[in-house]
């Protein structure tokens, strides 16, 4: 398309002004049209000509009576704030982002199952569009079961059962003494969670242990510890695997088969990454993978949350760089980094040789030849008979966890010194809490300040976080809960869930006291 010098000198001082206003939070409201015309020296024709090319193409949003609005950037992948990236996709029309807008919103928790969404004023101020785009945005969620209609506005509809005896399943990874293994934190909270939906929603739960061994998969019944078959299971709603663990492929692959067989829902929790669906799975609309952890997304907003805070140069210290969720981890640290144009700004301090917690002591136990559980054992053995018998399994795995934390701690202080001799860095990111907490406890050491000389931040929000006041990326379980429920009660329902891509749950960050603002 031929522009006019006019014209084109007003794209060009619009577009400087959206890369301006749009990078300063609180500063995405522009002048008037003729305020701009002026100082732009174009004619006010021109400048309404290029504001509404804009508005046309999803960059701007012209609301009556209130004015123009930067909208945020469809993507947010693409970097800061008002750092746009040409998308890949055809730009949306003003109501299909609105539209999409809502929907995210609806499946991270911004507005809950159950409850109403604030009326329609308000939504026009928070989504800066017009009445009839925003009620076209609003009909299309209705007529995907997204959102239902009220008297007065709408509401996110409770996906249940009114039936008692409505029930699903959760398979969840258990030890070899048939426990499940609930790493503290996100596994915890997951679980509970879950337990308190589906009390909220009416819906029976079971939870049926996956045992992984050599050469066999094994379902365990939790209360005895005893053998059975998923085909006892035939009368439930659907099934939720929790993917927390670290299969071989075969073994990931027949959980799936055999639940294909039961032509029902499944949710399937990914919190390693790495694993995609077969095909079969990927092609049937009743599998849905949702991703918690293990994407780059949370850590794209951990480095932009850094960057506001003037952190320019961070480490990233992980000793699981083997696994496929802290490579992404690294990755979306440098790609935020690089679109700020802090092109060396994420110096990398990993280990590569682990993809296991328990690698680590099995390197120790060769090097040193310790046998691990022996003190315990001759302290049990004088307790009475029962309490012995519960109790030693549970004293071994509670040593192991913690022997294998001493000897991940002595891998991660090379690390630890060569990240603390780059006077430039001023933020550490490290893999997870307890790493977190391994590094608090290096710097106290050394008598370096936190958060003064160096701001930590890390990923769980784990009770360790919380116990030692670390700064911490949430993976906001609660809707993961929330939408996996969704998924598996509401069969019918699939235009909710029409993507076969999984689902990413957003997050948000915990700030605590070892972050703050660089100095000067």
């Amino acid at each position: 398309m031929n522009t006019s010098p006019p014209l084109q000198n007003a794209f060009n001082y619009l577009q400087n002004r959206i890369a301006d206003r749009g990078a300063r939070p609180g500063h995405s409201k522009l002048p008037s049209i003729a305020a701009m015309a002026q100082e732009c020296g174009v004619a006010l024709t021109t400048m309404a000509k290029a504001v509404g090319v804009y508005r046309d193409r999803g960059v701007v949003s012209c609301v009556r009576g209130y004015g123009i609005f930067i909208n945020p950037p469809l993507n947010e992948e693409s970097g800061l704030p008002g750092q746009r990236e040409q998308p890949s996709e055809p730009l949306l029309s003003p109501w299909r982002r609105i539209k999409k807008c809502i929907e995210m919103n609806v499946l991270n928790g911004v507005y809950p199952p159950g409850t109403a969404l604030p009326t329609a004023k308000e939504l026009r101020l928070k989504y800066r569009t017009s009445f009839q785009t925003l009620r076209k945005a609003l009909g299309a969620l209705v007529a995907e079961g997204i959102l239902e209609p009220l008297r007065r506005g709408y509401a996110v509809p409770l996906l249940s059962s009114q039936n008692r005896n409505t029930k699903i399943v959760l398979l969840e990874p258990v030890s070899l003494y048939g426990e499940m293994i609930l790493r503290p934190g996100v596994d915890e909270e997951f679980v509970h969670r879950l337990e308190n939906e589906c009390a909220r929603r009416n819906v029976g739960l079971e939870i049926i242990g996956v045992q992984m061994e050599k050469d066999k998969l094994r379902y365990i019944n939790l209360a005895d510890h005893s053998s059975m078959h998923l085909e006892n299971c035939g009368n439930t709603m659907g099934f939720i695997y929790a993917a927390k663990m670290q299969p071989p492929r075969y073994q990931y692959d027949n959980v799936l088969s055999t639940l294909f067989l039961f032509k029902k829902p499944v949710a399937i929790l990914d919190m390693l990454g790495g694993q995609n669906l077969p095909s079969f799975a990927l092609q049937s609309p009743r599998f849905r993978q949702f991703t918690v952890s293990v994407t780059a997304a949370c850590a794209r907003h951990v480095a932009k949350y850094l960057l506001e805070l003037g952190h320019y140069n961070i480490a990233y210290i992980s000793p699981f760089h083997k696994l496929d969720w802290s490579v992404k981890r690294y990755d979306g640290l440098v790609r935020i980094f690089r679109t700020a144009g802090h092109e060396r700004g994420v110096s990398l301090y990993a280990l590569s040789r682990f993809s296991r917690r328990l690698e680590f002591g099995m390197v120790a136990r060769e090097r040193e030849g310790m046998p691990w559980f022996q003190p315990t054992r001759e302290q049990l053995e004088k307790l009475p008979y029962p309490f012995r018998h519960q109790m030693l399994p549970r004293m071994q795995e509670e040593i192991l966890y913690r022997y294998v934390d001493g000897e991940i701690y002595s891998q991660c202080v090379p690390l630890f010194e060569k990240a603390l001799r780059n006077k430039a860095i001023t933020a550490w990111v490290t893999a997870n809490d307890p790493v977190a907490a391994m590094a608090l406890d290096f710097l106290k050491k050394n008598n370096i300040s936190v958060p003064g000389r160096i701001s930590i931040i890390s990923f769980d929000d784990s009770i360790d976080a919380l116990r030692e006041r670390i700064s911490s990326y949430n993976f906001n379980i609660s809707s993961a809960v929330q939408a996996m429920l969704d998924f598996v009660l509401s069969p019918t329902n699939e235009k909710r869930f029409h993507s076969r891509r999984p689902v990413d749950i957003k997050g948000n960050i915990i700030e605590r006291q070892t972050t703050q603002k660089v100095n000067g």
